[in-house]
């Protein structure tokens, strides 16, 4: 993990060093100030980059802002949105161990802005984030009941319980499926057309 990750630059020296050294890590970011989240479009796309992570408490201090979720929603929306070129971003901790949650809060936060995970600063907080990350059961559910119709309906749109299901659609279902560890129904998102 490269800390204060401003520029692609810096990856670009890690990953060469790396190399170097005839070892394989993989070789992540860590984005904790405004010239960070203002670097990303090169950050993100600098070869050997296995992913991003958000330093919140460092980005507040730099930026003279609070370390609330609120204030944290620019930043966190602009490194997921950079990352979903292909790499995961994972969130920055949650500081108040004795508040689990806000913990809970925080990290159901993450999974609805597109974070695959969320980093932990003490052992107390690894079930948490993990029922997180989780679909629930009605998620899952309703991923699979996505699936099904767009694999009946073959090459074309279709509905289930009066919503459109279309690729976007399939492709979150899948997304939902595969976070919960179980093989999808659909391996492929087929190409959808009206009928």
């Amino acid at each position: 993990m490269v800390p204060k990750v401003e520029s692609g630059r810096e990856i670009e020296a890690v990953v060469q060093a790396v190399r170097e050294a005839q070892t394989a890590p993989k070789v992540w970011a860590l984005i904790e100030s405004p010239r960070g989240i203002v670097g990303l479009p090169g950050i993100v796309h600098t070869p050997g980059l296995a992913g991003v992570l958000f330093g919140a408490a460092d980005y507040a201090a730099v930026a003279g802002c609070q370390l609330t979720s609120r204030a944290m929603w620019y930043p966190r929306a602009q490194l997921v949105t950079a990352a979903a070129a292909g790499l995961p971003a994972v969130d920055s901790p949650y500081f108040c161990l004795e508040d689990q949650d806000g913990l809970r809060r925080d990290a159901l936060e993450a999974v609805e802005m597109g974070f695959v995970g969320k980093v932990a600063v003490h052992p107390c907080q690894l079930s948490v984030i993990a029922q997180a990350f989780a679909p629930s059961l009605r998620e899952l559910e309703a991923a699979r009941a996505v699936l099904d119709a767009a694999s009946e309906a073959g090459s074309s749109i279709t509905t289930v319980d009066g919503a459109m299901v279309g690729p976007p659609l399939v492709k979150a279902a899948l997304d939902v499926v595969r976070r919960a560890g179980h093989s999808p129904a659909v391996t492929t998102t087929p190409v959808m057309k009206a009928s």
